[in-house]
């Protein structure tokens, strides 16, 4: 009997780890779709840019407040998934802490 709430007890905390490794994953998966939304979040404002420029005459301007405005932008995004990353990557860390489980340290030599 106690060996099997000790088996089901170790099979729900392997599935909360497995879960987060899931999450992990699809971040990553994510990252490759937010690459191709920060083309946009560069492109567009660029393009309104050039357009704006040549009807004014000045196209330094435009440029300079879409080049800072991108980079806002981009910045935010980039803050808000590192700080998930993070986060997801410590309850990892705590859940294999708490199973026992160590991950080999790499120390980039072969």
């Amino acid at each position: 009997m106690v060996d099997t709430h000790l088996a089901e007890q170790k099979h729900k905390e392997t599935d909360a780890l497995q879960d987060l490794l899931r999450t992990r994953d699809a971040l990553t998966r994510r990252l490759f779709l937010v690459a191709l939304e920060n083309l946009a979040v560069f492109g567009v404002p660029a393009g309104i840019a050039v357009y704006v420029g040549i009807q004014t005459g000045n196209i330094l301007l435009p440029l300079l407040v879409a080049l800072v405005f991108s980079w806002s932008v981009f910045f935010v995004r980039f803050r808000t998934i590192l700080r998930e990353a993070k986060r997801i990557e410590k309850e990892i860390e705590d859940e294999r802490g708490r199973l026992g489980i160590v991950e080999p340290q790499n120390t980039g030599q072969n």
